[in-house]
């Protein structure tokens, strides 16, 4: 990777863990479900980072949140916030990121595959995040449960933020595709 690409990726990566640390604190007025933005920001990171960056920028997230910096969702941080039940989806961003990342590697960055890669790595990502509820000294749910409680809840809602972000994401990749020619 060229040098001043390197240098675009570390500010740009920067600036979208700042935004999903600013997602993390918005909480969209659903009822019964505490959604926030957080899915928005994951997918922002990896729908416009190269696959390494986008898994450095959420392990970034993830760390300074185990560290005890308030960038959780509600503003919390520490090892703690991961003993939670919505604690399994903090891990499960990885995969999102990666995921959607590995997808649109070798793949135009159309609104279609933006919204398919995002929709497939999201799914995957609230089913791991609801497998968290099984745990014992979480929930003790069984697979069962724990994915109508986790999954079903949040899977048309974050669609939603998807259908929303995908058209962000194909005008700012245009964007990025112009300045790193």
């Amino acid at each position: 990777m060229k040098s001043p690409n390197r240098t675009f990726y570390l500010a740009f990566s920067a600036i979208l863990l700042a935004l999903l640390i600013i997602c993390a604190q918005i909480v969209l007025p659903l009822p019964m479900i505490p959604l926030t933005l957080q899915p928005l920001g994951v997918g922002m990171i990896g729908t416009l980072l190269p696959l390494p960056w986008a898994g450095a920028t959420i392990l970034a997230y993830l760390a300074l949140g185990a560290l005890g910096l308030p960038v959780f969702a509600g503003a919390h941080g520490g090892i703690a916030a991961f003993l939670t039940p919505s604690g399994g989806y903090l891990p499960s961003f990885f995969v999102y990121a990666v995921l959607a990342a590995l997808f649109l590697r070798n793949r135009k960055k159309t609104w279609i595959n933006i919204f398919v890669a995002n929709v497939c790595a999201a799914m995957i990502y609230l089913v791991l995040g609801s497998l968290w509820l099984c745990l014992p000294f979480i929930a003790g749910m069984s697979v069962k449960a724990a994915l109508i409680a986790g999954t079903l809840p949040f899977a048309l809602p974050v669609i939603g933020e998807i259908a929303v972000y995908t058209t962000i994401a194909t005008a700012l990749h245009k964007v990025m595709a112009r300045r790193l020619r």
